[in-house]
């Protein structure tokens, strides 16, 4: 990713005293018209779909023959994305993200319209005290509305955050991750539940009007500082 982009920020969002980066374009041709960078990002959304890199692959764990979840996936009107599809997009941008500029210890992988209410994917990361601490990143696609869209997604890890709402989803992603944590970590796995405190990362991508205009400002995310 750091071949198109670059982190830049943080600058401050208020009320809330957020910290605010965003990705800015690096290319000279403008994202929207960068080749490379959407067949890397196809790939990416692909592999999340599928497991694998075959387009001819069926998609069984869907109930549904390489056609049909194509037709699906550009049902937006004369083969346009339709919205689950440059939703899910998103979140594979997001994770894109976390991987490239956070440098994480384990990343949860995107899952294909998942339906989890407070966030899209977990991350963990190591401090400077051998401290496990974790990321929960809710990403959100839209062309008008970026303020309103973080709000949402900020009102959701506010109930996460208040440790009541949302801990059988956090469980199992957390439990997903097991395997990824090195032996001598594993045992704060539970505390991450019990007091989490989490970074939370509301990833707004907004999304260009047309195909011709230019990715300005392809995501940005909103850290509540500690």
């Amino acid at each position: 990713m750091n071949r198109w982009l670059a982190k830049r920020g943080p600058t401050t969002v208020k009320p809330g005293s957020f910290d605010r980066y965003e990705l800015a374009d690096m290319t000279q041709e403008g994202l929207a018209q960068c080749v490379a960078f959407h067949k890397e990002l196809c790939l990416r959304v692909l592999k999340a779909y599928s497991g694998d890199l075959d387009p001819d692959l069926t998609f069984a764990r869907y109930g549904l023959s390489p056609q049909a979840m194509y037709g699906e996936l550009f049902a937006g009107g004369s083969g346009a994305p339709s919205v689950r599809l440059v939703s899910f997009a998103a979140e594979c941008l997001a994770h894109w993200s976390e991987e490239t500029f956070e440098c994480p210890l384990a990343c949860g992988d995107p899952k294909p319209h998942s339906g989890e209410p407070a966030f899209d994917l977990i991350s963990l990361h190591v401090s400077d005290g051998q401290e496990l601490r974790l990321h929960c990143i809710q990403a959100k696609a839209t062309q008008r509305h970026p303020v309103r869209q973080g709000a949402i997604a900020v009102r959701k890890f506010g109930k996460l955050d208040d440790g009541r709402h949302y801990l059988p989803d956090l469980a199992n992603n957390l439990n997903l991750l097991r395997e990824r944590v090195p032996h001598h970590l594993r045992s704060q796995l539970p505390e991450l539940l019990v007091v989490c405190s989490p970074k939370l990362v509301p990833f707004i991508m907004t999304v260009p009007p047309a195909p011709s205009a230019r990715f300005d400002r392809p995501g940005s995310s909103c850290i509540p500082r500690a």
